[in-house]
């Protein structure tokens, strides 16, 4: 039968959270306010609550809702330029064709999330990069490069600039040069020898 309005404010049947096709797409093309105006929301805050040091409390938040915001804006950006394209096969994956003021819509935010990403997080990441390579800080220290670098996981060719390249190059050899798979480890486990790996990239990070 009819499935009916939720009774509750934590829906008892999944089906109340399905979008019309299952799709983020179909969200970010007809609720465009709705579903990106909470994550923009969200970025201020984060911005709001920065106090410019790598080890406060909300970083790992601040972390999480940085690649929320990246992931869902790389979505929108896919959604605006197949429509805009008329691209069928992209289409295929909206029930309905979106009216133009949505589009609109999800283009201004699509924009306006790609330009707090750039212009404000991302020198708030570098921040604290800094901060962690001071403190020889090695996990933060790829975490932190790992997430500048993700920043520009969606800028084409033509995008690139000088910055951005930079930032791309720096990011992989760091990781690559620094990174161990033990690193979560507890440094206290017997024989596994951690302590002694975590002095050896402390004095890695402090040359």
């Amino acid at each position: 039968g009819e499935l009916g309005a939720a009774a509750a404010a934590v829906a008892a049947a999944r089906a109340h959270l399905a979008t019309p096709a299952g799709l983020l797409f179909n969200e970010l093309l007809y609720a465009p306010e709705t579903t990106l105006d909470p994550i923009l929301d969200l970025l201020d805050l984060v911005l709001e609550l920065d106090t410019g040091h790598h080890t406060a409390s909300h970083v790992p938040a601040a972390l999480y809702v940085v690649r929320l915001a990246v992931r869902v804006r790389s979505f929108a950006e896919m959604a605006v330029d197949a429509c805009r394209a008329g691209d069928g096969r992209a289409e295929a994956a909206f029930v309905h064709r979106p009216a133009a003021g949505a589009l609109d819509a999800l283009d201004t935010r699509h924009a306006n999330m790609g330009d707090i990403l750039r212009t404000q997080v991302a020198p708030m990441l570098a921040g604290w990069l800094g901060r962690a390579f001071k403190a020889a800080d090695q996990r933060m220290c790829c975490c932190l490069h790992a997430h500048l670098a993700y920043l520009h996981k969606d800028t084409p060719h033509s995008g690139l600039d000088a910055g951005i390249v930079r930032t791309l190059i720096t990011a992989q050899v760091f990781i690559m040069s620094n990174h161990d798979i033990n690193l979560d480890v507890a440094a206290d486990e017997a024989g596994n020898g951690a302590g002694e790996g975590r002095t050896a990239r402390r004095h890695a990070v402090e040359a």
